[in-house]
This record gives C-alpha cells, structure tokens and sequence, in this order.
C-alpha cells in the first residue's frame, strides 16, 4: 500500500495529520444521492499506529456533519478498541470484513 499525507477533521477538536495508508474504508453514500450518510475508514501510520475515523455527512439544511477520530497507541489488542468505537451496525461489519478483523462469538 502506498503511503500518502492524511489530514482528518475532529468535531470540536484540533483536527488530525499523519503519513500512512488506509487499511480499509466503507460508505453508507448510495446512488442515486441521499440527504444523510456515514463514512468509517482505519489508516495505519508511518509509525505503526491506527487512526480510526468515523464521519456523519449531511446535505440537510441547519445540520452539520459529525466527525471522529480515536488514535491506538496500545496495539495490544485493537480490534476491542476498533469495536467499541464503530459498534455493530451494517456498514461497520463491512469495514470489519475490508480490514480482515474478525467480531465473531463461537459456541460450543
């Protein structure tokens, strides 16, 4: 994967630049356009850490688009912190799926 810049906006927060690459992105956007849509993305930086970012984009009139962004210093187990910070809908299982991460119980 090639490496490239990276500048993350952050709802009431300085916003985030990095170098690294994206590990897995999806989009709820559909075609044709709708009013409300959600972005979630990881990026792996240069330094090995990962950014996840979770958008909430909107075209309606008097609403502003959200924007997230947790950074993982402690890699000791990010897939429970990955989790927790996108939860369980469709699209994050989508994003699960892209970054090979796996939210799976097993039963005996």
């Amino acid at each position: 994967m090639e490496d490239g810049s990276f500048l993350l906006r952050r709802s009431g927060l300085p916003d985030v630049r990095f170098a690294g690459h994206v590990v897995a992105a999806v989009s709820s956007k559909a075609d044709p356009p709708q009013k409300r849509w959600r972005n979630y993305a990881i990026y792996r930086t240069k330094s090995g850490k990962l950014v996840l970012e979770k958008e909430g984009i909107t075209t309606m009139p008097g609403e502003e688009d959200r924007h997230k962004v947790l950074i993982l210093d402690d890699l000791e187990a990010p897939s429970k912190e990955i989790i927790k910070f996108f939860g369980r809908d469709s699209l994050a299982k989508d994003l699960y799926a892209d970054a090979e991460i796996s939210d799976v119980e097993v039963i005996e």
